[in-house]
């Protein structure tokens, strides 16, 4: 698991985003990365503000083709940051996110993020439930010491 603290400084997204790909290299291994990566994809992402994804250098997704990894989506609400801007007016955008490689998306394939209630934070909390694969082994024989207390107990020992 690798956790993001995105730059909020344009001067730096370059260096960032290089530093990204170059030390979160794809591999086989099971790999999960999530955090504040300080950037939105879509313009459904965005509410308010001026910018649109027309003029934008969509780094986040270009980090996401590069190492090969899958959106995770989401339940709750869609933004994950908000605050109020000089002009009394509110801004939301989606900026947290989680994602995770074709082997994570194998061995967790129920893997849930949900969006938690926004509270003393300008951020909502990302809560992630990660289930495994289920195994079609059958469940392993466990012996329970209170079945000694069983009259029949020993016979049935010694017969199987």
């Amino acid at each position: 698991m690798s956790w993001v603290y995105g730059t909020p400084y344009l001067v730096q997204k370059v260096d960032f985003w290089r530093w990204m790909e170059n030390m979160l290299t794809p591999h086989n291994q099971p790999w999960f990365v999530g955090g504040d990566f300080n950037e939105w994809i879509w313009n459904h992402e965005k509410e308010d503000g001026m910018e649109d994804v027309a003029g934008k250098q969509l780094f986040l997704l270009d980090f996401i083709n590069s190492v090969g990894l899958t959106d995770l989506g989401f339940q709750g609400p869609t933004y994950t940051w908000r605050a109020m801007r000089r002009n009394q007016s509110l801004i939301q955008e989606r900026l947290d996110c989680d994602l995770a490689n074709p082997s994570w998306l194998e061995q967790w394939p129920h893997t849930k993020v949900t969006h938690g209630p926004v509270i003393g934070s300008d951020h909502c909390p990302l809560i992630v439930i990660a289930k495994p694969k289920r195994s079609s082994q059958k469940n392993q024989f466990m012996f329970e010491a209170t079945w000694l207390e069983h009259q029949e107990c020993r016979a049935i020992i010694e017969e199987c």
